[in-house]
């Protein structure tokens, strides 16, 4: 079966949902990084998709980010995707992300919009909690 894109999909994932969910690069390591630590907890687990997400702030920049997730494999990839995005980001430039852009990519069913809305939250959160 093919996406828009026109790429292979198994089990209704792209290559690059496939990739990003077995890389897990921004998974919390439980290291600990310098900066101030901003913890966020999202989502719901009676819903099936939970994330525990920390940014390492210095000055105005994310310096480190990274999460733990309960969810299906779209949802996975997609915060593996969201944090290589912001990680390195100056605070204020998190909300020009397209989430939507990341749900083409992803191949993400319209029926999950849920998980774009659940990172346009986080994304408020951490701007409110950097003021």
């Amino acid at each position: 079966m093919n996406d828009k894109s026109g790429t292979t999909q198994i089990h209704g994932y792209n290559e690059l949902t496939q990739k990003l969910f077995t890389r897990a690069e921004y998974c919390d390591s439980k290291d600990y990084f310098e900066g101030e630590l901003i913890e966020l907890k999202m989502g719901d687990l009676g819903l099936g998709h939970l994330l525990q997400l920390k940014c390492f702030i210095k000055g105005q920049t994310i310096s480190t980010i990274r999460y733990r997730v309960f969810g299906c494999p779209h949802f996975m990839a997609l915060v593996e995707y969201f944090c290589e995005e912001i990680e390195g980001s100056l605070i204020n430039d998190i909300a020009k992300i397209d989430l939507h852009e990341m749900q083409i990519k992803l191949a993400i069913p319209t029926e999950k919009t849920a998980l774009i809305l659940l990172l346009e939250d986080v994304i408020d959160e951490i701007r409110l909690q950097c003021v």
